[in-house]
């Protein structure tokens, strides 16, 4: 496994909460709410990536 740094933009898609938020179920509050990384269309969307994101910032507008 490793460790990346990246940067999400996630124009149109589901909302995820990084840790200590109270929107998210508790057993990930510690953590951040898991998201799912999209497949590509070859392999019909199915995807094998579960990532942990660390918000950075809110960008609104």
């Amino acid at each position: 496994m490793r460790n990346l740094r990246v940067l999400v933009h996630r124009k149109g898609s589901t909302r995820c909460f990084g840790p200590r938020r109270k929107e998210i179920p508790q057993i990930y509050r510690k953590i951040g709410q898991p998201v799912i990384v999209g497949g590509s269309m070859e392999r019909a969307g199915i995807s094998k990536k579960v990532v942990a994101l660390r918000p950075i910032g809110n960008i609104k507008g």
